[in-house]
């Protein structure tokens, strides 16, 4: 049995087939079907998923075998000990692993800053805005008018003052969102709002947290106060936003006006006429943030399922499975030398002019020690404001302020519990 994890996305259906396809791809290079084993899990889930797996060692049946995870949460992952070392790879195999990188970026099998452990870069998004062509046009708009924040705020209002008079239309919804979901607060989609108003998430310095300073707080309120706006009905009771199941999940682009994400709308890629794409729009200063998703083998496997791992990896990393994974997922491929055939397949050829224009903003998070934990803390943390906000119906920015201050107060004692100033680091569990 081999047990492959993979990050859940909001696309069910484009999950399912692209898991379909790597089964079928891995059977025909010599993997019986019925022996892979899928789990998918929320991003939110990931992380304390690998925890209880190493705190627990489950059962080998459960235990994962090979992990889809963030690349910038390598170093969170050093620190668990869950992945397999290039090091602690069997000289009669190396040879098998070292063809496998050659067909990858030259970061494969390696991390970003040169950490040691067994990963190969996959997928790739970058945030843009999808927008509907036929909407903006009834608001007398152009895409011009999308550009800057103050006058896409302006749109998305004019967006709601519809939805107020009774039209089943949303302003706004998250790409990233996953089903079922009231909100989506992860740490990457919110970035845009931090970046964009000049704070950071991370001090570039220290890798403290940065997301209580001024430009942070003021970029946060403002896309929790498009949340409101964007489900806002023409009800006025308190909990009107709760009351009428409000969720900011999906619905692009029927029932909403724009879209933002880092997975690329099946609309998009299916050259539905009504649909546009474009930067994000430019706050205080113009941000593309990257997101980029990486395949890791844990230790268990590279000891006693070295075979399966490499003809499953084998298989995914085919050019051509590669490609239609890429395709299926709305995602790009880490290996630049692919993008042509991804982009071959997208019939709206502005797609590729938005990939090509948002090189110089593009933008990723730090890779910092315990990168995951905080990640958690802020999603929760986000959670809970936003919750409050749309049951209240409007927003309270110290409130918001005092719930950061406790998430980053939260961080830093588990960098105190993990970690200490002089580099050394002990397992986190």
């Amino acid at each position: 049995m081999l047990n492959v994890w993979v990050l859940e996305r909001n696309d069910a259906e484009a999950t399912n087939e692209a898991i379909r396809l790597i089964t079928e791809r891995a059977s025909q290079n010599g993997l019986d079907r019925e022996m892979i084993h899928w789990r998918v899990l929320p991003q939110a889930r990931l992380w304390q998923e690998c925890v209880a797996a190493v705190k627990n060692k489950l059962e080998d049946k459960f235990y994962p075998d090979i992990i889809e995870y963030p690349l910038c949460w390598e170093s969170s992952f050093e620190y668990l000990k869950l992945f397999a070392s290039i090091e602690e790879l069997d000289l009669s195999s190396r040879g098998r692993w070292e063809n496998l990188a050659g067909t990858l970026s030259e970061r494969s099998v390696s991390s970003a800053k040169g950490a040691k452990i067994l990963s190969l870069p996959w997928l790739v998004g970058f945030m843009t805005l999808s927008y509907r062509k036929d909407i903006l046009r009834r608001l007398g708009k152009t895409p011009e008018d999308l550009e800057d924040y103050s006058s896409w705020r302006a749109s998305l209002e004019a967006v709601a003052q519809l939805r107020r008079k009774g039209e089943a239309i949303r302003a706004l919804t998250l790409e990233n969102a996953l089903p079922g979901k009231f909100t989506h607060a992860d740490c990457v989609s919110s970035l845009w709002w931090i970046w964009s108003f000049g704070g950071e998430f991370l001090d570039p310095l220290n890798l403290a947290p940065a997301f209580t300073q001024i430009e942070a707080v003021k970029g946060l309120a403002s896309m929790i106060d498009i949340f409101i706006d964007s489900a806002r009905s023409s009800q006025t009771h308190g909990n009107f936003l709760l009351s009428n199941n409000y969720s900011n999940v999906s619905g692009f682009p029927d029932h909403a006006f724009c879209s933002l994400g880092f997975t690329m709308p099946r609309s998009i890629r299916e050259g539905d006429p009504r649909v546009g794409s474009m930067l994000p729009p430019k706050a205080n200063r113009r941000v593309v943030p990257t997101q980029e998703y990486a395949l890791a083998v844990t230790r268990d496997a590279l000891e006693s399922k070295t075979d399966a791992v490499l003809n499953f990896l084998d298989s995914v990393f085919d050019p051509k499975t590669w490609v239609d994974i890429s395709q299926t997922l709305g995602l790009l491929p880490t290996k630049g030398d692919l993008w042509e055939g991804f982009f071959d397949c997208v019939k709206d050829p502005m797609v590729l002019e938005v990939c090509l224009a948002s090189e110089p903003f593009k933008r990723r998070l730090l890779d910092a020690p315990f990168l995951a934990s905080l990640d958690k803390i802020f999603e929760e943390t986000m959670e809970d404001v936003i919750l409050k906000a749309l049951r209240d119906g409007f927003s309270d920015t110290n409130t918001l302020a005092a719930h950061l201050a406790r998430a980053a107060s939260e961080y830093r004692l588990v960098v105190a519990l993990y970690g200490n100033t002089h580099g050394h680091q002990r397992s986190i569990v």
